[in-house]
């Protein structure tokens, strides 16, 4: 599914990004504010102008209130002509909704209420918009319906209103990509040949289609009160709300709503067998998609379908799974879900849901693939899963059903408006899902996996037109998949690792040094090593580490040392292979992870306290019985390669300019990869790397107690050095120079990178830039985003560090390759005001809070006392220090610009 959002914020959870479908009516006995009452917490209806609301006092966020404006207008209502005109009209009304005292944005408006808590969306039939505001305050809630009527209110839109937000929405389509669109538009030709409101063929990205004429259009036809509602929930008193909205918003024109469009698809066939290909796809795909009429809307047969939805969901993707479990398999990873790119999905009148079989396929082996994921779908038509299987499923399916009460009355007041009933609650899904039988999921996986309904499609480069199966080969090869034997779809018993013995050793206690932020220190005898620990309630956590990483070997061998601790996991440990390994660490619930950087060497690991004498000696598994094996290593490259080139990766190829950001600046902050690296010397590097912890730095939290935690590490993982160390030259990355640096190895679109990167010996005047950094991406994403409509987002972060020394600030955005000389030009012009200007006391109390505010991780602990020897943050130097450092520092004569532009 396309899904289109401005300013989204978390905190509305699924009620600006829920699916969409046509609306009901209520009941003509609601019409009009006579027949209001539902209860003494509800208050539902309609105002005399068509206004529908629905106001829910509730529990749950006892401190919030959400208030939603709906509108019965999205994606579909233009489409197949015009894919974008309801979100670019959604971004217009947003933007033209201004401070009325200063003249200011919308955030301008909100600052005294907490800043940017609104958010809106578009989904293919229904735009929102939403606040959340602090409850109990009388003047925020009148303020935030004020917004509301704002929104709702008949707008003047002038050709450059809709030409600025032309731009952000163009920018905002950067993140996706053409091969993938093209698809999207093949399968829904192919999934509804007979449904032309469903063949929509979207634009090249960073291209928006739609017209001056067509948003004024669309506002005039649709942003009426008769096709809006607004829902408020939270602790409200809801006649003190009703009698607000009549006051506000009753005064809006009635007004006469469009016709909603007809998106109703009247047959469903399956037999379609596609290949698709694009200049920009780069790795194979298979995709074998199911269609299933959908159950009505608010009946019981759709609660049984969504709670089997949610058990198939967690069964095939689990078993599929096996059919990677192998070095070199033909599918190195699939899923089995609802296609989220199916729009229809998401659309009440289209009735159908589409379920789809999805594999990455390894060159050269398409017809392989075809025939392990036939095989796996035939197994489970012809065998099904078992009733321990299905017990597990439903085990990992209940606790993902959440409920909040404030959420759920928003969610289901906003499923009544759009649909006339209020959907499943999850009391009913968990009621549903406990009462399933064993019959009953296998018959409803039957049912999914109905071949009638079945298309295939074969998306994949060019240059593999050759390997991809004809229909008369595939038909044989789905015919020879019933015939053989059923695999098993569960997965085989987790193997036991060998773990080395542990010579035994009494130890001695050791007294606690006391640290802030509630940590014990103890120094491990034999390594040297640094233990802090501090007991909270939640899962056992280890995290440690050193300085070294890439920068103890030479710079030939860097890409081998940051790729080393993948390839060592992919290999397993202590007898394991890594399929075995992974088995076992997740039956146990435990992961762990070597980390390697450029200037750090270390491990994390966690899992549930019961398990804590488990969890230390996978921990010393790792360092003392790692496995390096080369099946293993080739398969953890093929892996780089596809998600570096697939159409659906957000990591499409920037090997040229990450490695000239990493030439210049001395951070190699992930492997290039430009050339094959050596089995044996990623091997090597492991164990120069992570063969003991001599002079590491551990962090363990996690509720258990401060003698068994020091215990363990005493004898368990107290691993001095073999031989001497190699000691480690602390030294300065170089500064930062004017620069441009270009490769055209890209897509569709422009990436840009700045870095201002100092090199000399960290001090602690160099914490400013923590403090400056939030203020920073504020500033940038005005400016890039709303003044100069050229980017979606900004990336802005900083970074101090120790061995090697350095701090350096950086940028980060895509923009059309056209764009790039005036946004950067408007980075320099930022840095260079910021530098001149300094910032504003309220920016600076603004970032002060907005750094207490975030936990001290584990991990930055670990950071912490590497480089300043505490577990605390750093001290923030004073507001006068902050000012002075930024006019050191914030100098954009030393600006380095790596840019990558799409191929010439």
């Amino acid at each position: 599914m396309m899904k289109v959002t401005v300013l989204l914020m978390a905190a509305f959870g699924p009620i600006l990004t829920g699916s969409t479908g046509a609306w009901a009516a209520p009941p003509a006995g609601e019409q009009g504010p006579a027949a209001t009452r539902s209860g003494p917490d509800i208050r539902r209806g309609r105002l005399p102008n068509g206004l529908s609301y629905f106001i829910e006092r509730t529990s749950g966020q006892a401190d919030k209130v959400q208030v939603l404006l709906n509108v019965r207008v999205g994606l579909m209502h233009t489409m197949p002509a015009d894919t974008e005109a309801a979100h670019v009209l959604e971004h217009v009304v947003v933007e033209n909704v201004r401070d009325r005292a200063s003249k200011g944005t919308l955030l301008d408006r909100l600052k005294p209420y907490g800043g940017r808590i609104y958010g809106a969306s578009t989904s293919w039939e229904m735009t929102s918009y939403g606040l959340m505001l602090p409850a109990g305050d009388a003047v925020a809630l009148s303020t935030g319906l004020d917004i509301l009527t704002d929104w709702a209110s008949p707008l003047p839109i002038s050709d450059e209103d809709v030409d600025r937000e032309l731009k952000v929405v163009a920018a905002e389509s950067r993140n996706g990509n053409n091969a993938q669109r093209w698809s999207w538009t093949m399968m829904h030709r192919t999934w509804y040949p007979d449904s032309p409101a469903y063949h929509a063929v979207f634009p090249p990205v960073g291209t928006v289609t739609s017209t001056h004429a067509g948003v004024r259009a669309l506002h005039s036809r649709y942003y009426v009160p008769g096709n809006m509602a607004v829902i408020v929930t939270g602790p409200v008193d809801p006649d003190a709300i009703l009698a607000e909205l009549e006051k506000s918003m009753g005064r809006i024109p009635a007004g006469q709503a469009g016709a909603q469009p007809d998106l109703t698809i009247p047959a469903l066939k399956g037999g379609g067998y596609v290949p698709i290909t694009h200049p920009d796809q780069r790795t194979a795909e298979i995709n074998i998609s199911y269609k299933i009429r959908r159950a009505a809307h608010g009946t019981e047969a759709r609660v049984k379908e969504e709670a089997l939805y949610r058990l198939a969901g967690a069964l095939l993707r689990d078993s599929i799974g096996e059919l990677s479990a192998r070095y070199g398999a033909p599918v190195p990873s699939a899923t089995v879900a609802g296609a989220s790119y199916n729009y229809a999905s998401y659309i009440k009148a289209a009735a159908v849901d589409v379920w789809a079989v999805t594999a990455q396929v390894r060159p050269g082996k398409i017809g392989a693939a075809f025939t392990d994921l036939f095989r796996f779908i035939s197994s489970v038509r012809r065998v099904g899963f078992s009733s321990a299987e299905i017990e597990q499923a439903r085990a990992m399916a209940l606790p993902e059903i959440r409920s909040d009460p404030a959420t759920d009355a928003a969610s289901k007041w906003q499923a009544y408006f759009q649909y006339g009933d209020f959907g499943a609650t999850p009391l009913q899904l968990r009621t549903a899902i406990d009462a399933m039988t064993v019959a009953e999921v296998n018959a409803g996986l039957r049912k999914i996996l109905d071949p009638a309904q079945r298309d295939i499609f074969v998306i994949h480069p060019e240059q593999d037109r050759g390997a991809v199966p004809s229909r008369s080969s595939l038909a044989r090869l789905i015919a020879a998949a019933d015939r053989a034997p059923p695999i098993a779809l569960a997965p085989p018993a987790p193997k036991v690792p060998t773990f080395a013995p542990i010579p035994p050793e009494a130890i001695a206690p050791v007294a606690a040094v006391p640290e802030t932020n509630g940590y014990l220190r103890w120094r491990l005898p034999r390594s040297g090593a640094t233990l802090l620990f501090r007991k909270t309630d939640a899962d056992a956590l280890i995290v440690m580490g050193r300085p070294g990483g890439a920068s103890r070997l030479p710079a030939a061998l860097a890409d081998a040392a940051l790729i080393a601790g993948d390839v060592v996991v992919e290999s397993g440990f202590a007898g394991l292979d890594g399929f075995e390994a992974r088995r076992f660490l997740d039956t146990a619930r435990i992961a762990i992870l070597p980390i390697f950087r450029y200037n750090r060497e270390g491990l994390r690991a966690s899992g549930p306290v019961e398990q804590w004498p488990l969890l230390v000696r996978v921990t010393r598994a790792q360092i003392m019985q790692p496995q390096c094996r080369p099946e293993a290593f080739d398969d953890y490259l093929s892996m780089i390669e596809r998600v570096r080139h697939e159409a659906h990766s957000s990591a499409l190829s920037r090997i040229s300019l990450d490695s000239a950001v990493a030439a210049a600046t001395g951070r190699r902050l992930a492997p290039q990869l430009e050339s094959r690296p050596d089995f044996r010397a990623t091997c090597d590097a492991y164990a120069a790397m992570l063969s003991d912890t001599s002079d590491m730095t551990i962090v363990v939290e996690g509720k258990l107690d401060s003698e068994t935690v020091y215990r363990s590490f005493a004898s368990t993982l107290d691993i001095p050095a073999r031989g001497k160390p190699g000691q480690l030259e602390r030294h300065a990355l170089p500064d930062s120079i004017a620069s441009r640096t270009v490769v055209n190895d890209g897509l569709d679109s422009a990436t840009v990178i700045l870095v201002l990167q100092h090199g000399k010996r960290v001090t602690s005047a160099d914490a400013s830039g923590l403090v400056i950094k939030e203020i920073m991406k504020r500033r940038l994403t005005d400016r890039l985003r709303r003044v100069e409509k050229g980017v979606y987002s900004v990336i802005a972060d900083y970074s101090i560090g120790t061995s090697p020394d350095s701090a350096a600030f950086g940028v980060e955005f895509k923009c059309a390759p056209g764009d790039v000389e005036r946004l950067i030009g408007a980075v320099k012009d930022e840095l260079r005001r910021v530098r001149e200007e300094g910032v504003s006391a309220d920016e600076l109390a603004y970032s002060r809070r907005f750094l207490a505010e975030q936990p001290v991780s584990a991990d930055s602990t670990v950071e912490n006392w590497i480089a300043w020897g505490t577990v605390s943050r750093h001290p923030l130097p004073d507001d006068q220090q902050v000012q002075l450092w930024i006019r050191g520092f914030f100098d954009p004569a030393k600006l380095a610009e790596f840019v990558q532009l799409p191929v010439r």
